[in-house]
């Protein structure tokens, strides 16, 4: 019916029950596409009127201010489309984007 992307806790932990816990939770849910249960992160999402893309990044430590960030997937879903397509990578900033609202 939809498509659902979920960003990782930048500075949660996330409590994996064990090393075979991937298998499981890919195999109770064959429609998941990717999953990282134990890298902190963030995801960008990009929307345009022809599809809507998600970049996730991961931080390597949460603590440093100068950490160092890491691209760990990029997926995207073209518009009127229910499923993620795998890209190689994030689809470069807008040259002209909208101003921000104010304050």
């Amino acid at each position: 019916v939809g498509v659902e992307s979920v960003t990782p806790g930048v500075t949660s932990g996330f409590p994996v029950p064990g090393d075979g816990f991937l298998a499981v939770l890919y195999a109770a849910n064959p429609h998941l596409k990717w999953a990282d249960t134990t890298h902190r992160g963030y995801t960008v999402v990009d929307v345009t009127p022809d599809r809507t893309e998600a970049a996730w990044y991961h931080v390597d430590d949460i603590l440093d201010p100068d950490r160092r960030e890491s691209l760990a997937a990029v997926y995207a879903t073209a518009s009127g489309a229910n499923h993620l397509v795998a890209q190689d990578a994030p689809s470069p900033p807008p040259t002209d984007p909208p101003a921000l609202a104010p304050a």
